[in-house]
This record gives structure tokens, C-alpha cells and sequence, in this order.
């Protein structure tokens, strides 16, 4: 596998580029006329599916979908603005969010060993449906929050080869009640509930820490 990678890899990028400059000189000698708004967004597409091939012919790769996966969303962004401007500026930062999101997702599917991508893909993954929500929705103040608390839930259900990860439900309950507060219009109650979180936070780490060493 190792092997084909080396050979498939070079040989699709260099076929990219040629014909990428291929497309460049039939414009200059005016042979063609292209519309470039047109053309940059798939480019930029193509660009990302290189990096997802990358991953496919080796899944040790995973780094590979990280740009292939914010390449994709780019060109998705770029060809959704030259159809309608009015969507891609609604859409756009919840896009590249969940793209990225999505890519430590699939970090974490290839291998599950892998857990702490559940945590910037939950992270990311909130604040993208975080741009979704209209203001004026009552909830919208502890979304956020609430995501990360589902987030660290998953890090504790989620299967791993260490098992399940007790830790993950100390800040999946904090920032349940700290969003179902927000949500509910607390606001004034934040900033005595961050103090106290701390606080207990702490404590119950020295417990814990202390009964380690019995």
C-alpha cells in the first residue's frame, strides 16, 4: 500500500497541476476565455480530494483530512457564492466549521484510539450550528455550552481502547447546568456559578487525588 501511495499520489497531484496549467496558458493566448469565478472553487475542491485520497490509499494519513476536509468546504463556499452571495455569507462560517469538525470525526472513526478528536469536533461542530441559530432564540445563550457539555458525555460513552473516561462527566455536567442557565436567562447568576465551579472543580480533584494515595 505504502508502495502504490508513493506512486498514485505524485501522479494525481501532477496531473492537477498540468492541467491547471494547461487551462492557464489556453487562457493567455486567448484560445479560451475562462470565467475564473467559476473555475477557482472547484480547484480548490479537487485540492481537497486529493488530500481525502491521500488518506484513503493510507489511513495512517489521518492528518490528510484535516486539509482535505477545509479544502472541500472552501470550494464548496466559493461555488455556493457564485450561484447565490446571499446564502454563502448565511452559510459559510457554519460550513467551515462543520468541515473541520467533520474531519477529527473521521479522525476518530479511522481510530478510535484517537479520542481527543471528539472533543475539538464536538467543539467545532457546536459552534457551527452556534451560527445557525438566530439571535432572538431563547436558547442560543447556553448552545454553546450545552454542545460542549454533550461533547464530553461522548468522550465518556464513546467506545476507546482505555474504556470509559469518568473524568469526561465532571465538566459534562458543569456545562449542562451552566447552559441550561444561560438558556433559561440567568445571566445575572454567571458570575457567582463560575466561582463555584471552580471551587468544586478543584475540591474534588484533591479528593480524588488524595484517595488515590491511600
Amino acid at each position: 500500500m505504502k508502495k502504490l501511495s508513493s506512486v498514485i499520489i505524485p501522479v494525481v497531484g501532477g496531473s492537477l497541476l498540468v492541467i491547471l496549467g494547461v487551462l492557464l496558458l489556453l487562457n493567455n493566448f486567448k484560445v479560451i476565455e475562462m470565467d475564473w469565478s467559476l473555475l477557482v472553487g472547484p480547484i480548490i475542491a479537487l485540492g481537497g480530494l486529493f488530500f481525502i485520497l491521500v488518506f484513503i490509499i493510507d489511513r495512517r494519513n489521518w492528518w490528510a483530512l484535516i486539509p482535505g476536509c477545509i479544502l472541500l468546504a472552501i470550494g464548496a463556499i466559493i461555488i455556493l457564492s457564485s450561484i447565490n452571495q446571499e446564502a454563502s455569507a448565511g452559510w459559510s462560517g457554519a460550513i467551515i466549521l462543520f468541515a473541520i469538525g467533520l474531519s477529527f470525526w473521521l479522525i476518530y472513526i479511522n481510530n478510535n484510539s484517537n479520542w481527543w478528536a471528539i472533543i475539538p469536533g464536538g467543539v467545532l461542530w457546536s459552534l457551527a450550528g452556534l451560527t445557525l441559530v438566530p439571535d432572538e432564540t431563547w436558547f442560543k445563550a447556553g448552545l454553546f455550552f450545552l454542545g460542549l457539555a454533550v461533547t464530553f458525555l461522548l468522550v465518556y460513552v464513546l467506545p476507546k481502547p482505555e474504556g470509559r473516561m469518568k473524568w469526561a462527566l465532571y465538566p459534562a455536567g458543569a456545562l449542562a447546568l451552566v447552559g441550561l442557565l444561560a438558556s433559561a436567562g440567568a445571566d445575572n447568576w454567571m458570575k457567582y456559578i463560575w466561582p463555584f465551579a471552580l471551587l468544586a472543580g478543584g475540591v474534588v480533584t484533591l479528593i480524588l487525588a488524595l484517595r488515590r494515595k491511600k
